[in-house]
């Protein structure tokens, strides 16, 4: 992916509030390439962290 790519990823994710994805997608996308895990399974890891922090949030 690349750095323009990014840093508009990072821009619509502040603009969404998703604030717990910002932290933790660097790390995780670099897992994700390294396991090689599919597209689903990244969104859906990425999105039940999101939930579950909004959740602790409330």
């Amino acid at each position: 992916m690349n750095e323009l790519t990014m840093d508009r990823l990072k821009e619509n994710l502040e603009s969404l509030k998703m604030k717990n994805t910002l932290e933790i997608l660097d790390n995780y996308l670099e897992r994700a390439v390294a396991e090689k895990l599919n597209v689903v399974d990244v969104l859906d890891h990425i999105f039940a962290e999101e939930a579950k922090s909004r959740r602790k949030r409330i």
